[in-house]
């Protein structure tokens, strides 16, 4: 499943979509509407202890 994704050169798009820290991503559906937002890093380590 092809994908695209924008890194974000200025503070305008932390403005716009309320990123409050680094790295934040966000997934937006074809439509335009924020479908998951996740702020700091994540690594499989992490997953695999918060169980």
């Amino acid at each position: 499943m092809p994908y695209s994704f924008v890194v974000a050169q200025n503070n305008t798009n932390q403005i716009i979509y309320g990123a409050g820290g680094l790295p934040t991503a966000i997934v937006i559906d074809r439509k335009g509407i924020i479908r998951y937002i996740e702020t700091g890093s994540h690594t499989a380590f992490d997953e695999g202890s918060s169980a």
